[in-house]
């Protein structure tokens, strides 16, 4: 009894794995699993369950993708550089900048000053120039603009300027704290001496200042002497100087023959510094700023006498065009001469008993032109008269004091 159920119980066992064979390999018929894919199915890979592709479409699908977990960087703390001018500036910084060099920026119309009022649109500038009786002290400041930050302005231009000059007395030009230095040079010094001054003034700053510093290459003179430009540019490059090329620029836009000064050759007017104080700003801050709307000109008023000097005339009426036919002409009546003058009597001598005391002296009349008389003719003696001397020459009767309405003789011939 009990070996028949052990054989009934291996029996259905066998029928069971029959059943289990016979699924297996209907399904590996019907689809492109292996046997170990089957009995594995953790490893592989998913049954598509969405039907069969289109025609189109490649009947062996492309495998999965795998995606492999990458853990994220890790951040290292790096120390920041401090940003330059430009984002110094941009950030509204007070900045300190001193300009060494020569007449071209001495003067109030040249190209520093310019900068300065350039700037004065968007900051508060304190512009400062070394006083005439000491060339190495500043004089007070200048305040142009208003606005939250403040730019320091220290210009050390002089007429005759040198590299050689101001690096002798860096210690008196550069103030505590400056962060730009511009070096400007070139119209007092020859090719002899540009690049062993300048070399000599770079190694100064760099010893003695952490500013930043740039070299201006100054637009040609027009004078016929020598250029000292390309000096310039040579010394720049092998120095490894950072420049500022204004020649450049002016050569470009065909500024040179314009601007630079033919009366005055080791300057430039009034348009060429505006243009050289942009290209100046531009390249130091990065950042450009519209030149100032220039203010209407202002009409000319005559001068004027003051009121009381001025006299009064009563108006006049503007003359009437006559109307209707005018009168015929009628002649003025000939000329009639004035009768001659007749002079009055002299008054009689102060002895004659005729006089009466008592009646008032004659008055004389006022003066009047009299007349023009000629002097009586002299008379001379007959050329046979024994008394004439020939020695004594003929005497002219003159009066001496001549009456009312005669001349005397210088008078009358002065009117004749």
């Amino acid at each position: 009894m009990t070996t028949r159920r052990v054989r009934g119980a291996s029996l259905g066992l066998v029928i069971i794995m029959m059943n289990i064979l016979l699924v297996a390999a209907l399904v590996i018929a019907t689809s492109s699993r292996s046997v170990s894919e089957l009995f594995n199915p953790d490893d592989a890979a998913p049954t598509d369950l969405e039907g069969p592709a289109p025609d189109d479409v490649s009947e062996t699908a492309p495998p999965a993708p795998t995606w492999t977990a990458v853990p994220p960087p890790t951040r290292t703390e790096t120390a920041t550089e401090p940003a330059g001018l430009a984002g110094r500036y941009a950030d509204g910084e007070d900045l300190t900048v001193v300009v060494l060099g020569d007449q071209t920026g001495s003067d109030p119309a040249d190209w520093v000053r310019a900068w300065a009022e350039l700037l004065a649109q968007e900051r508060t500038v304190e512009y400062r120039t070394p006083t005439v009786s000491d060339p190495t002290v500043y004089g007070d400041p200048v305040v142009l603009g208003s606005g939250e930050s403040t730019i320091h302005v220290f210009n050390a231009s002089l007429v005759g300027g040198t590299p050689e000059y101001a690096a002798e007395r860096l210690d008196l030009y550069l103030p505590g704290g400056t962060d730009a230095v511009l070096l400007n040079f070139g119209r007092s010094n020859s090719s002899d001496d540009l690049e062993d001054e300048l070399e000599q003034l770079w190694s100064a700053l760099e010893d003695e200042s952490d500013a930043e510093l740039r070299t201006v290459v100054q637009p040609p003179r027009q004078d016929g002497l020598e250029q000292l430009t390309e000096i310039t540019r040579e010394w720049a490059e092998q120095a490894d100087a950072p420049v500022i090329d204004v020649a450049e620029v002016f050569d470009d836009e065909g500024l040179t023959f314009l601007t630079v000064s033919t009366r005055d050759p080791l300057s430039v007017n009034l348009a060429g510094a505006a243009r050289w104080a942009q290209i100046v700003q531009l390249a130091l801050f990065d950042h450009e700023i519209a030149p100032p709307a220039e203010a209407d000109p202002q009409p000319i008023v005559e001068p004027t006498l003051p009121s009381a000097t001025q006299p009064t005339e009563e108006p006049v009426d503007p003359p009437v065009e006559p109307t209707g036919t005018p009168p015929p002409y009628t002649p003025p009546p000939p000329y009639t001469p004035p009768p001659p003058y007749t002079p009055p009597p002299p008054p009689p001598p102060p002895d004659d008993p005729t006089e009466d005391p008592t009646e008032p002296e004659p008055t004389e009349p006022e003066p009047t032109e009299p007349e023009p008389t000629l002097p009586p003719e002299p008379t001379l003696p007959p050329p046979d008269d024994p008394t004439e001397d020939p020695s004594e020459e003929p005497t002219f009767p003159f009066p001496t004091q001549p009456s009312p309405g005669h001349w005397s003789a210088p008078e009358a011939a002065t009117r004749f």
